[in-house]
């Protein structure tokens, strides 16, 4: 195997783990000013009296020339008596976020005669590129998409011809999709993800019209004082692709909302180069052992902690 396309047929499911750059999370505090929130929430038109906003599912923020970007909508909601409920809406679950709970952390502080809105929210180091492209059943689907930085995760979605995706399973190798189930093969070959759609699934007529590629990318492991940065520094971006418009749309028109991150933010994970994936493979470093025995075993178990193996030898004389 002198390509990951080549090796991919030898790696087993735990060959995976580690293989590709993974991002840090931080915190990010979302301010609003707490008099717009309640004068543009939008009514959800039930009879109940509740209005809300919508702060978009893929909302994302660039600063430093480092991009983070959310997983789950939020939602602030008006409740009839005035108080405040601001929860994530989990309808549609991340497999690369998991929530501890469906609440989301948030105060209320005076300022400078201003009542201000304050949400803590976990964003990971990571930026999405969407690609959507029209399937043709005669010529199948296979091509590839070029990217910056490192591959970290991609979510493939076919159309449903009113206007909604549905998210389909992925897979790192041919051998390994379910004929029932719409199945895209993905191989990441340096900078560039390939994707296919297997002939099996058009001509049971399960993709017919389009699909959609979100390919997220990531730096890997970064160090980053982001407390050096102004709020004005901190740019937004409120990606409303898979969420209501009619909610998220007053967000544009917010004077008073700015988001910002005074830590020192340090963390991620870089690919694994494809030298050591090789070698892992080829000693098959990876497997299920509970305690690592080989010496292949161990270097590769203290890598995926971020260390590096030394050996010294010490002949004992006498």
């Amino acid at each position: 195997a002198m390509t990951p396309g080549e090796l991919y047929n030898h790696m087993s499911d735990d060959d995976y783990i580690g293989r590709f750059a993974s991002p840090v999370w931080s915190q990010f505090q979302f301010i609003f000013s707490l008099n717009e929130v309640i004068s543009r929430a939008v009514d959800i038109g039930d009879g109940s009296g509740i209005r809300k906003l919508i702060i978009p599912r893929y909302t994302s923020v660039v600063f430093a020339e480092t991009s983070f970007t959310m997983q789950y909508p939020i939602e602030i909601r008006v409740m009839p008596h005035g108080g405040l409920q601001v929860v994530y809406d989990t309808t549609d679950t991340s497999a690369i976020q998991t929530l501890e709970s469906n609440l989301v952390e948030h105060r209320i502080v005076r300022h400078q005669q201003d009542d201000l809105l304050v949400l803590n929210v976990a964003m990971g180091q990571f930026s999405i590129s969407t690609y959507t492209e029209t399937l043709n059943s005669a010529s199948g689907f296979n091509t590839s998409f070029d990217f910056a930085d490192s591959f970290y995760y991609a979510r493939v979605y076919l159309s449903n011809g009113s206007g909604e995706w549905t998210e389909i399973n992925t897979t790192h190798s041919d051998l390994v999709y379910d004929i029932a189930k719409p199945t895209a093969l993905l191989q990441v070959n340096n900078q560039s993800l390939s994707i296919q759609l297997p002939i099996i699934y058009f001509q049971t007529g399960a993709a017919n019209r389009n699909i959609r590629i979100d390919i997220y990318t990531t730096k890997g492991y970064i160090e980053l004082n982001a407390g050096a940065y102004s709020a004005d520094q901190f740019e937004s971006t409120f990606n409303d692709i898979d969420d209501d418009k009619t909610f998220t749309a007053p967000l544009s028109s917010l004077n008073g909302l700015s988001i910002i991150n005074g830590s020192l933010i340090a963390g991620g994970a870089d690919a694994v180069p494809f030298t050591t994936l090789r070698e892992r493979v080829i000693d098959n470093a990876m497997g299920r052992n509970i305690t690592p025995i080989t010496d292949g075993q161990v270097n590769t178990e203290l890598e995926s902690m971020g260390y590096s193996l030394v050996t010294n030898v010490d002949n004992i004389t006498d």
